[in-house]
């Protein structure tokens, strides 16, 4: 992560999702082909957790941040639905070892077509715990 730009916009995530999410210990995260992060001072045992998504509403970007705890990689999925109940995106899918992670979506389907404003539901599957969040797509 030595690219400012990349950076920058990483640090503004983890403060927004923090600030929103209020949660100690999120703060750090890994992307594609990096090995998890674990906090220093962090001294309690990673829960398997997904984090509210931020910001919410949104009109660029929403990211949802989730932890995997344990010592063995595990199934991971991440979709988007609408109101109706169908399949938006799949944001994340596969099996995903322990850490702190993150998930962007930019508000477009499959196909890269962008979905129409309003209300979706991010549903992460983290080994079995489902986690279900709201979300106001506001374009």
């Amino acid at each position: 992560m030595d690219d400012p730009e990349v950076k920058s916009q990483y640090t503004k995530i983890i403060r927004v999702a923090d600030a929103i999410n209020n949660a100690k210990g999120i703060g750090r995260t890994c992307f594609d082909g990096e090995p998890p992060l674990q906090d220093k001072d962090d001294d309690q045992p990673l829960q398997t957790n997904a984090f509210k998504p931020a910001p919410n509403p949104f009109a660029g970007e929403t990211t949802i941040l989730y932890t995997i705890a344990g010592t063995k990689a595990i199934p991971v999925s991440i979709t988007v639905y609408d109101i109706a109940g169908r399949r938006v995106r799949t944001l994340e899918t596969g099996m995903q070892q322990p850490g702190r992670r993150m998930a962007v979506w930019n508000g477009q389907d499959e196909h890269g077509i962008q979905a129409a404003r309003g209300v979706y539901y991010i549903r992460a599957n983290l080994g079995g715990q489902k986690f279900t969040s709201r979300v106001v797509l506001l374009r």
